[in-house]
C-alpha cells in the first residue's frame, strides 16, 4: 500500500502507520477523496474496519523532502553554534521535529522561519549522555538486532557493512521494506520504540530466484544485540564464517531475541507463498517450535567459533513445527517456527562488494 500512495497517489498520500493499539492501518491524506481510499484499501487488502483514513497537512514527497532539507543543513547548523539533538518524523503528526540542546529562543525562532511552518522546534536542556539502550531504543552508530521499521511494516536489524570506498550498510532481508524507504528505530506492531532514524534503503535485491538481501545507508557499529529481546547484551563481530553441515548456528531476532542450536541441514531455494522463491539460502532445523518468528526477519544469523562471534547471514523465513510465539504473542498473537532460512552472507557480500563491520 506504501508504494502504492507513493506512486498512484504521491499528490494527496500522506504516509502510513499503525494505530496506537496495532489494530489499526492509519492513512494520512492532505484532503478526503472517497476514490482514493478505495483504491488503498484495496492495495492493502484490508477490510473497512482494519484502515482509518486522517487529514494531515503534506505528502509524503514533502515530508521526505523536508526531512532532507534539515539533513542537508545539518553541518552548517552544528558550525553555526546550533547543537542539533535530533529531526525526525513525528508519526502521530506527520511534522518534522527539531530538537536543539540547550537551543536560544533566538536559535528556535530562527530555525522556524528558515524550515517554515511545517516544522516543529523544541529546546531541551543539556543533559549527560545516555548510556543505556536496547534493541528499542539504540543510537546512532546503529547496531544488528535492533527493532528497524518503515512505521508500517517491522523486521530485525541485520549486518554491519561496508564497501571499499568506505560507505556503510545496514543489511537486512530484502522483503521488508521497499527501496527508497525511511526507516526508524521503532515496532509498528507494538508501537513502541525510541524513533530514531536510521536512514534510508539504498540498495534492495527482491527479484524471483534471488537473494532476499538489501541495504540501509547509516551509520553503523561492529557490534549486535545478543540475548534476550528486552534485556540484550552488545556483543563484537569478530568475522564471518562458513556454513558446513550440521554445524549449529544463533540468530538474534528483535522479537524473538538470541536463539541457538539450530543446525544446517541444507542449501538451495525456498518458495514464500505470496511473496517469492528465494535462493542463496541456508536451512537449520530445530525443536524448538518457537525458534524464528515474525518480525525477526533480516536479523544477524551467527555461528560462536573457538568463543566468537562470527557472521554467516541473515534470517529470512521460517518452516517446520509452529507454535505460539513466546514474546509479545498477547499483542500481536505471533506464531512462530522451528527451522530457519537464512540468506547467506557470501552471496550478500560477492554481489555487493561489502565487508563486516562498520566504521562508526
Amino acid at each position: 500500500m506504501e508504494q502504492r500512495g507513493r506512486t498512484a497517489h504521491g499528490s494527496l498520500f500522506g504516509g502510513a502507520q499503525a494505530s496506537e493499539d496495532g489494530a489499526i492501518i492509519e492513512v494520512f491524506l492532505t484532503r478526503d477523496d472517497p476514490a482514493v481510499e478505495a483504491d488503498l484499501r484495496a492495495a492493502a487488502k484490508l477490510s473497512p474496519t482494519q484502515i482509518r483514513f486522517r487529514t494531515g497537512a503534506t505528502t509524503v514527497a514533502q515530508q521526505d523532502a523536508l526531512h532532507n532539507r534539515v539533513t542537508t543543513a545539518a553541518p552548517s547548523l552544528r558550525k553555526a553554534g546550533y547543537r542539533l539533538d535530533s529531526w525526525i518524523l513525528n508519526f502521530a503528526t506527520r511534522r518534522e521535529v527539531i530538537t536543539l540542546t540547550d537551543g536560544t529562543p533566538a536559535q528556535v525562532a530562527k530555525l522556524r522561519r528558515q524550515f517554515g511552518p511545517e516544522v516543529d522546534v523544541k529546546a531541551k536542556p543539556d543533559s549527560p549522555a545516555r548510556v543505556t539502550a536496547d534493541r528499542f531504543s539504540d543510537t546512532a552508530p546503529w547496531n544488528g538486532g535492533d527493532f528497524i521499521s518503515d512505521t508500517v511494516s517491522t523486521c530485525t536489524s541485520g549486518i554491519p557493512a561496508h564497501n571499499g570506498a568506505g560507505a556503510q550498510y545496514l543489511v537486512t532481508a530484502g522483503h521488508c521494506f521497499n527501496l527508497g524507504a525511511n526507516i526508524f528505530n521503532y515496532s509498528a506492531s507494538l508501537n513502541h520504540g525510541g524513533r530514531g532514524y536510521l536512514g534510508r534503503v539504498s540498495t534492495r535485491a527482491q527479484t524471483e530466484r534471488d537473494m532476499d538481501a538489501e541495504l540501509i545507508s547509516t551509520r553503523l557499529s561492529n557490534l549486535i544485540w545478543t540475548g534476550s529481546s528486552t534485556s540484550p547484551t552488545r556483543t563484537v563481530i569478530a568475522g564471518t564464517a562458513g556454513s558446513p553441515g550440521h554445524k549449529k548456528v544463533c540468530h538474534s531476532g528483535a522479537y524473538e531475541g538470541e536463539k541457538c542450536g539450530l543446525t544446517i541441514d541444507g542449501v538451495g531455494c525456498k518458495n514464500f507463498p505470496g511473496v517469492l522463491t528465494y535462493c542463496h539460502l541456508l536451512h537449520a532445523s530445530s525443536t524448538n517450535p518457537q525458534a524464528v518468528g515474525p518480525g525477526d526477519s533480516g536479523g544477524p544469523v551467527y555461528r560462536m567459533v573457538d568463543g566468537q562471534l562470527r557472521i554467516v547471514g541473515t534470517v529470512t523465513g521460517g518452516d517446520g513445527t509452529s507454535a505460539r510465539c513466546g514474546n509479545w504473542s498477547p499483542q500481536n498473537n505471533r506464531i512462530c517456527r522451528s527451522n530457519l532460512w537464512y540468506t547467506d552472507w557470501n552471496a550478500v557480500a560477492s554481489r555487493w562488494s561489502l565487508h563486516i563491520g562498520g566504521l562508526g
